[in-house]
């Protein structure tokens, strides 16, 4: 299974506890993107203070999380523009924010170059409308 880690799955596998669901798991494979990555960042570091981290080392625990070596999450880069005409389609036709779309539709793209044929598909969402489209392609929400 593939699962796509948009800026709120992100914060939340900053949790020891959480990030034991999907660590050594041969079956699930854990990616994201730059921009998610960018997005998560000051909630990324607000978990980890109330958490009784420094800011230094929430930020450390973020960058950890998605070293390219030893990182639970891969990071996918995508072309410049792609993601955004995508998103913007979905957008128009699904009345979806921006930012919501954008992550649908670059999961998506993720999805078309990593997944293979009838390998089960992941999305992590904090909004409902946005919940609701993944799982209209048949993705599992978390």
């Amino acid at each position: 299974m593939i699962i796509y880690a948009g800026p709120s799955l992100l914060v939340r596998l900053l949790a020891p506890e959480q990030a034991e669901t999907f660590r050594g798991s041969g079956e699930v494979q854990l990616v994201s993107t730059a921009q998610a990555l960018t997005e998560c960042v000051a909630d990324a570091v607000a978990d980890g203070v109330g958490r009784g981290m420094t800011p230094e080392g929430a930020l450390a625990a973020l960058a950890d999380l998605v070293d390219a070596e030893t990182g639970l999450v891969e990071i996918v880069e995508r072309e410049p523009g792609e993601v955004e005409s995508a998103a913007s389609i979905l957008a128009e036709a699904k009345g979806l924010a921006a930012g919501h779309a954008w992550h649908v539709s670059a999961a998506e793209l993720c999805f078309t170059e990593l997944a293979e044929p009838g390998e089960r598909l992941g999305f992590g969402a904090d909004d409902g409308r946005q919940a609701a489209i993944a799982r209209s392609r048949g993705w599992t929400v978390f």
